[in-house]
């Protein structure tokens, strides 16, 4: 029996590394960043093809939807860190570890979620150059740093369970369209 091969696709792609070096950020891309860019590469790219295209798009909005309002708040941090770096004439802080990933971008969701973890990245150092600084208790620095990174762990994980329900929904919507078109093609 001849063996079977696989066709393989020519995709369009960007690359992009990722340089993370406060521990907040170092963590994120040990732990999680991966498994997004997964969940995105499902939802922008393989639920167009796998299922309808209304749930492809409604999924897609709601993700889009999530990054357009996390990056107004990381803007927002970046205004007002900056804003006290300017006023104080602190110098950005270097870190005494750094991790780099490169990344491979097939959807425009991974760009922005890259985009975004490079304002995560940027927020931390901001918070931890005001804290050397002197600006910033160590208490505050702790809750801040804390507090941002469980909401990107979060918004991680959200965006794993949209893409997998959104998957699920596609599958027995894509094998019901699958099963409509049989049954026509019998009546025929």
């Amino acid at each position: 029996m001849p063996k079977i091969t696989k066709r393989k696709y020519s995709r369009p792609v960007l690359s992009k590394t990722l340089s993370m070096h406060s521990e907040a950020s170092i963590l994120a891309l040990d732990q999680y960043i991966t498994r997004t860019m997964s969940s995105l590469y499902a939802l922008d790219v393989i639920l167009f093809y796998i299922g309808d295209d209304s749930v492809a798009e409604v999924a897609n909005e709601k993700v889009q939807g999530i990054f357009q309002e996390k990056i107004k708040l990381f803007n927002e941090n970046i205004a007002k860190y900056n804003k006290t770096m300017e006023e104080n004439e602190f110098e950005r802080v270097s870190y005494t570890m750094s991790k780099e990933k490169e990344f491979k971008i097939y959807s425009p969701l991974a760009s922005t979620y890259l985009n975004m973890m490079g304002k995560f990245e940027l927020v931390t150092n901001l918070i931890d150059s005001i804290w050397l600084g002197g600006e910033m208790t160590s208490r505050v620095r702790k809750d801040r740093v804390v507090k941002l990174s469980i909401h990107m762990r979060n918004i991680s994980q959200q965006i794993s369970n949209i893409a997998k329900n959104a998957m699920t929904l596609a599958k027995s919507t894509g094998n019901n369209r699958s099963s409509n078109r049989n049954n026509e093609r019998i009546k025929n």
